[in-house]
């Protein structure tokens, strides 16, 4: 059996952060990827079906799962706003 996943528990004003960065026509499609695995890690679904929803492994799933859970939304964000010259905005 393998390790068990890092539960995800997202803030209001995390899951509307990442809501609107599925919503934006003009975001980078790899942030728009990432915000939609961990939203669906948020609520709670498996590795291996976020993996197959998302089309994807479960290799990238566990890493933005990990990443999130370490560094909330400045890693995810952090290529985003460096390629668009943005602040990342603080989220409480």
């Amino acid at each position: 059996m393998g390790r068990l996943p890092v539960a995800i528990e997202l803030s209001e004003a995390e899951e509307a952060e990442l809501k609107g960065w599925r919503r934006r026509r003009t975001i980078s499609s790899g942030l728009h990827f990432r915000a939609g695995i961990v939203l669906d890690c948020a609520r709670g679904y498996s590795g291996e079906v976020i993996a197959e929803r998302r089309h994807t492994s479960q290799q990238t799933v566990t890493k933005w799962r990990r990443r999130f859970a370490e560094s909330r939304l400045f890693e995810a964000c952090s290529a985003f706003t460096a390629r668009y010259g943005l602040h990342a905005r603080q989220v409480p």
